[in-house]
């Protein structure tokens, strides 16, 4: 018993030490509509949405950029769940063709009673998200593109 739990120790301390040694592990199995969660320089958490396509390969040790969005949503998405803008405007016609969107999706969510606008901290929260994810996945830096709804059309003039 004392050998098999002795064992069972030293497997999981192992597995522990190379998770550790790997900095942020993503599973090649995390495509489509993706939860993150953005720390400011604070600590302050914020939810986001990620949207990551399907034939999307976390080794893949080609060249292969692929373009991003990074999609500001309008007032009625405002808050701190980090879902609801991943609910109108781009993130449904995504999903209408889901298994062949050829672009890497950003959706972070503004603060309840602020705007997007570029001077504010919720733009440059956006921004510092969008950076976050050109870092951890294979983005094209020639091909970003910013759009938004509504009161995210203000903020894609604004930014």
């Amino acid at each position: 018993m004392l050998r098999r739990l002795s064992f069972v120790l030293a497997t999981a301390l192992a597995a522990a030490l190379l998770l550790l040694g790997r900095g942020p592990v993503r599973a090649d199995d995390d495509h489509g509509f993706v939860n993150r969660v953005h720390k400011d320089e604070k600590g302050k958490q914020y939810k986001y949405v990620v949207f990551v396509p399907h034939d999307y390969k976390a080794d893949d040790t080609s060249d292969k950029r692929w373009p991003a969005i990074l999609f500001l949503h309008g007032a009625g998405e405002r808050g701190d769940d980090g879902e609801l803008q991943a609910k109108v405007g781009l993130a449904p016609a995504i999903r209408k063709r889901e298994k062949d969107f050829p672009f890497i999706a950003v959706f972070p969510q503004c603060d309840r009673n602020s705007w997007w606008r570029a001077e504010v901290p919720d733009g440059e929260r956006a921004m510092a998200i969008l950076a976050e994810v050109e870092k951890e996945y294979k983005t094209d830096r020639d091909r970003v593109y910013l759009t938004g709804l509504s009161m995210g059309g203000m903020g894609t003039w604004s930014l």
